[in-house]
């Protein structure tokens, strides 16, 4: 009989469970049953992710605030929250009707599981792998800790954007000599574009890009428009 382990992904056990949540382990068992059907041997172990800012977060929030208690018995504080919604999430992903192993899950808090991760970094130590260097990283001022880039959200921000018109110039080769001279290219900016218009007096036009003619009033209009073999063309 095949294997077919798919590897999960594993939530945070930092409240009830939601929509996210629930699409997530619901098409994952989809996926576990379709293969037991089809002949493989498809065992699932759900996982919980226990560390990180967001269970310490949530803990501070039912303590009132930072610093309401010592280190050692925040950290236990959050253990206990994570135990506590780990068992609340196994009640829902059953009632859900996923199948599992739900009476041996991994978590990342277990010991077992943190001797492991000790063992595989001291295994790299040993063969020369780690080394002491200098990383930028995302630092958050209110927790006083380094965040992930996935932790990082950004506040809408709304910035001006105008659409500027650039005279066409001669000394072209090929198509580009064929553009009348009463034509005019259009472009869009925005974010900081707009400030600096002022001391931007031309682009060019790259052979990457193919052009059209629209005749609006009395003027030629180009619009440049870039190849859909290059998405990266700008």
């Amino acid at each position: 009989m095949p294997l077919f382990v798919l590897h999960d992904g594993p939530p945070y056990p930092t409240g009830t469970i939601h929509l996210g949540t629930g699409l997530n382990k619901i098409l994952k068992d989809l996926i576990v049953k379709t293969k037991s059907m089809a002949g493989h041997y498809a065992p699932y172990v759900p996982g919980w992710d226990c560390h990180g800012l967001p269970i310490e977060t949530q803990v501070e929030k039912e303590l009132g605030g930072k610093g309401k208690v010592p280190p050692a018995e925040f950290r236990k504080l959050c253990r206990e929250f994570a135990t506590r919604y780990v068992e609340q999430h196994k009640k829902d992903f059953k009632r859900l009707g996923v199948f599992g192993r739900w009476n041996d899950p991994y978590l990342t808090m277990s010991f077992d599981y943190e001797a492991t991760i000790a063992n595989a970094f001291l295994d790299f130590m040993e063969k020369g792998y780690v080394y002491r260097g200098r990383k930028p990283v995302y630092w958050c001022l209110f927790d006083s800790t380094a965040l992930a880039e996935a932790e990082v959200e950004y506040e809408d921000h709304v910035s001006p954007s105008i659409w500027v018109k650039f005279a066409v110039v001669g000394g072209g080769k090929n198509e580009a000599a064929k553009i009348a001279r009463d034509a005019s290219a259009v472009i869009w900016t925005t974010t900081r574009g707009p400030f600096l218009i002022i001391v931007r007096s031309r682009f060019i036009r790259t052979t990457s890009t193919r052009s059209c003619k629209r005749k609006r009033a009395s003027c030629c209009w180009l619009s440049i428009e870039s190849p859909r073999s290059s998405p990266n063309a700008r």
